[in-house]
This record gives C-alpha cells, sequence and structure tokens, in this order.
C-alpha cells in the first residue's frame, strides 16, 4: 500500500510539487495558510485537512515546504501545530531552505514527540519542479532517505546524502552562498559594461561563452537584459535571496568563517529591497543596479 502523503506548503515550488504526486497517484492530503491555493488540488481528487492536527493524523510521512524559519518553528511547534497530537511514528520530511540549528531543534521537539524528522532541502528552478527534476539534499538516516524514495521520485531526479540531521541544510546554504555571490558578480559585471558602453546583449554573450557560464545565465537571460518578469513567473524573490543571505552569514559567523563576497551580496540584497525591490525576481537585481546608476536596459 502507498504512504499516506501529506502536504504543507502551496506557494511557489510546493505548488508545482504536490501536483505531482497527485498525477502519480499517491494519496494526497494537503495544508495551506491561503485556502484558495488547496482548490485546484482538491478539484483533482486530493483531500483538503481543515487544520495541521488532521493532516498529521490522516498522513504517514508530511512533507513541508515554507518560506522561513520562524514559519517552519511556528508550524511545528505553534498552538495547534503540526506537533499538537498524533506525531508519534510518522515521518516529517522538511524540505524548506532553513538554518541547521533550526532543523535541529525541529528533530529534537519531533523526537520527543515519537516521530522522525528527515530534511530535504530542494535546488533548483520552478521549471524543474514542475518536471520533477529538483536535486535534493538529505540530512537523516539512510533507512528515512529510503522510505521516502517512492515519493520524492516524483519531485526530484537526485537525492545526495548530507550526512546527519542538519547537514542538508548546511549544504543548502553553502550552494546558495555560490548561486547569490555569482548573482552579485554578474550584477557588477553587467553594470561595469555600461558603464563603459557595452552592448549588454553582447556582454552576456561573451560570459555565455567562457568558463563562467553557468544554467543561470540561461535561466535568467530575459531579466539580465533588463526586462523584469511578471509576478507569477518569479522563482526566487530578491527578499527571499536577502533572507537566504542572512542565514548563510549567521552560520558563517557561528562556525568562524569569515565570508566577504556574501557579505557583499547582503549589502546590495538589502539596498534593493529598500528601494522597494523585495518582491521583484532575484535575477532583476541586474536591473535595479544598473538603474541606481541610471543605466538604461539593453
Amino acid at each position: 500500500m502507498s504512504m499516506r502523503v501529506g502536504f504543507l506548503g502551496l506557494g511557489r515550488m510546493g505548488g508545482l510539487m504536490a501536483p505531482r504526486l497527485l498525477a502519480a497517484g499517491l494519496p494526497l492530503q494537503v495544508w495551506a495558510r491561503n485556502r484558495a491555493s488547496t482548490a485546484p488540488l482538491a478539484a483533482k481528487g486530493a483531500m483538503v485537512a481543515q487544520t495541521l492536527a488532521d493532516l498529521v493524523t490522516g498522513s504517514d510521512a508530511i512533507f513541508a515546504i515554507v518560506k522561513d524559519d520562524p514559519t517552519a518553528i511556528e508550524l511545528y511547534e505553534g498552538a495547534n501545530g503540526l506537533l499538537s497530537e498524533g506525531a508519534a511514528g510518522k515521518l516529517f520530511v522538511e524540505m524548506s531552505t532553513l538554518k541547521p540549528e533550526t532543523v535541529r531543534r525541529l528533530g529534537g521537539a519531533i523526537a520527543m514527540r515519537g516521530g522522525r524528522l528527515l530534511e530535504i532541502p530542494v535546488m533548483g528552478s520552478a521549471q524543474w519542479a514542475e518536471a520533477g527534476q529538483l536535486v535534493g539534499l538529505a540530512g537523516g538516516t539512510p533507512d528515512d532517505i529510503a522510505a521516502v524514495e517512492p515519493i520524492t521520485r516524483h519531485l526530484m531526479r537526485k537525492v545526495i546524502n548530507a550526512g546527519e540531521l542538519g547537514n542538508g541544510a548546511l549544504m543548502k546554504l553553502a550552494v546558495n552562498l555560490v548561486v547569490c555571490v555569482y548573482a552579485e558578480a554578474l550584477t557588477e559585471a553587467l553594470a561595469l559594461g555600461a558603464a563603459g558602453g557595452l552592448d549588454t546583449s553582447a556582454l552576456i554573450e561573451a560570459l555565455q561563452e567562457s568558463a563562467v557560464n553557468a544554467p543561470f545565465l540561461t535561466f535568467k537571460l530575459d531579466v539580465l537584459k533588463g526586462n523584469s518578469p511578471p509576478p507569477e513567473k518569479i522563482t526566487a524573490a530578491i527578499a527571499t535571496v536577502r533572507k537566504d543571505l542572512f542565514s548563510i552569514t549567521s552560520v558563517a559567523s557561528t562556525l568562524g568563517v569569515p565570508v566577504p563576497a556574501a557579505s557583499a551580496a547582503l549589502a546590495t540584497f538589502s539596498a534593493a529591497c529598500a528601494a522597494g525591490w523585495a518582491d521583484r525576481e532575484f535575477g532583476d537585481l541586474a536591473n535595479f543596479y544598473r538603474q541606481q546608476m541610471g543605466m538604461k536596459k539593453a
């Protein structure tokens, strides 16, 4: 018999992931703060939990993907939260981008109630989520990773075992550090080129032919040229990346690791948020920088 799957969080990524589980024929129950977001799944046969406790009691494995650490803590530990009843014997799978300390805290709270936590923060774009091609970074036991493989195979093309609980979060932040600094470097390079009179499209073409070419350049090609995507096409907002950079610099400070490049990127993303760009696509950082310097788009 298939595991009964609970799914919490139907935002930009979760809203693309949950339908894949339903399409695969898995018994699916969903919950979201925005109740309207559950309607399309309910119309296709998903059960809609009225409370978080209902989601837990009616599921064998509960998958969650939410926006930040405070939200995750509230949903698990808050009054009438995921751990309010029925957690014994259940496997919780946390896919959000959280701090290692938050993951370990939640793992302890779940264990005290007789449940288990497996973290699998995911890497990839909205297109990857829609196609089931995300990459997961698992922290937890090999047995738990294997137990949810019949579910994760519909969401992820690969799951990398990062080790113990909390390591998945640390690995995701380490990867995001590179992505964020890369976005900052592109922003500065495009501004440098524009200030000297280079055609932005030609400069981007040169970058694509260089050793620093990466999928990011392809995914963000249009926005890097100055064309901001509509809200429904945004995969990660500037504010979300800023949140990740705060986590990166905080964890690095705790571990005694200087991260000057990440700190510089944080300053730029923070300036963009302060200027009203918080909800814009994070590739729009280049356009923010260009606008601040009085430059035109390509």
